[in-house]
């Protein structure tokens, strides 16, 4: 009998690929319940369309594609507007906010960004995308990838330059 495939292979999926899912959630949710709920409601989504992620001739692709557009959909009001997140940071490394007074400020300057913008950075800064991917994972054109991604970069340059100290970039 077939029935136990599908949950087999998003399992194995879940398992090689999950953190990377958590990673990028983390980066548009800003909350690691929420983050966590949104890679959870896609392994549920994979499921259902067992399918169609089957045939999929890059299923991380799919995978990614049906989680950021569950968040933009707005599946549960409540993600977008919550702002915490729970961080470990080892301030005995170098780190790559640096020269930002501390990682609170850069939470809360991308608590400022719509839902939109945050998954354009995520895409591209977490998950490593292109412009192409990241315009195909959200369903939209490449100029439309390349503005937003302007338009947030510009405006946590701006919110960012009270937080960076005397003598910053």
């Amino acid at each position: 009998m077939q029935l136990v495939q599908p949950a087999n292979g998003v399992e194995s999926f879940a398992r090689a690929h999950g953190p990377e899912l958590r990673r990028i959630a983390i980066g548009i949710c800003r909350n690691v319940d929420a983050a966590d709920d949104l890679v959870q409601d896609t392994l549920a989504r994979l499921l259902q369309k067992h399918e169609a992620f089957a045939r999929a001739t890059n299923q991380m692709g799919y995978a990614r594609t049906v989680m950021v557009r569950m968040y933009l959909d707005g599946r549960d009001p409540h993600v977008h507007a919550s702002t915490s997140v729970e961080l470990t940071v080892d301030r005995s490394a170098a780190q790559p906010f640096d020269e930002i007074e501390g990682i609170d400020a850069v939470i809360q300057m991308v608590a400022l960004l719509s839902p939109r913008a945050r998954a354009v950075l995520a895409l591209r800064y977490v998950a490593d995308l292109d412009d192409k991917e990241i315009a195909s994972t959200l369903g939209v054109t490449r100029s439309t990838v390349r503005v937003t991604a302007h338009r947030a970069l510009t405006r946590l340059r701006v919110t960012g330059k009270s937080a960076v100290p005397e003598g910053g970039r």
